[in-house]
């Protein structure tokens, strides 16, 4: 996601860094689940986005348990803006050994119950974590997601691509397959919350991967027969 769509999408959130709504994105009090939630984030000189990507985290009606941001070897002010947030955020530093790296780190000391592996340019609607953690506790899912849609920001319009906003998840799959011919594999990746537990079961990234990561990852995952569950009304 490039700046122009991060500042876009920030403000259609009106997001504030540090402080959480008392309502969704509908509108509508959320009731208050006790769902533990670490959040992975991998950065190499994001110093203009992580901020506000971790701004955006904080600003969930569920906000995660802990923050967890992996910096790969910055060269630029990335370190000086993770350190901003204090003490809400772990930091972890590290010379530069790509992405799988860098979650990887991140994933070993993760606390939480629930994982949710983020972009540091990423972000997502208020009631995306509370929704899905929800959805993991009741029914005791290995991955949780949501409709989603793929979109690109031409100057200040958003315009949605060929891929439409699901309304359900036929039959509890995800195939891996259709995400792989549709290039959607990195996107649908980044909508999904995972029960810790399962990463167990898949293991770690691959670490001679510099481009690609995600979906390697992500395929293993969708092959190991998981339980999936749609979040209809996120």
């Amino acid at each position: 996601m490039g700046a122009a769509a991060h500042k876009y999408i920030r403000e259609r959130a009106n997001t504030e860094p540090g402080k959480s709504p008392a309502r969704n994105v509908d509108g509508c009090i959320c009731r208050k689940i006790n769902a533990r939630i670490s959040v992975i984030i991998p950065n190499y000189n994001r110093e203009t986005l992580v901020g506000d990507t971790i701004s955006n985290l904080l600003s969930q009606t569920l906000p995660p348990q802990e923050i967890i941001v992996v910096d790969d070897g910055s060269t630029d002010k990335s370190v000086e803006v993770i350190r901003s947030f204090g003490d809400k955020i772990k930091l972890i530093r590290q010379a530069n050994q790509g992405p799988g790296a860098a979650r990887n780190a991140g994933l070993r000391i993760a606390m939480g119950e629930f994982v949710q592996f983020q972009d540091s340019d990423d972000l997502y609607s208020l009631n995306k974590l509370e929704v899905q953690a929800k959805l993991l506790e009741e029914t005791g899912a290995d991955i949780a997601f949501s409709p989603w849609v793929k979109l690109k920001i031409e100057g200040r319009n958003a315009v949605l691509e060929n891929h439409v906003l699901p309304a359900k998840n036929a039959g509890g799959k995800i195939e891996p397959a259709l995400l792989v011919a549709a290039r959607l594999v990195h996107p649908f990746f980044r909508v999904c919350c995972f029960a810790a537990r399962f990463w167990t079961k898949v293991g770690f990234y691959r670490t001679d991967l510099m481009i690609g990561e995600d979906g390697e990852l992500f395929f293993r995952a969708l092959t190991s027969s998981p339980h999936v569950a749609f979040a209809a009304g996120h």
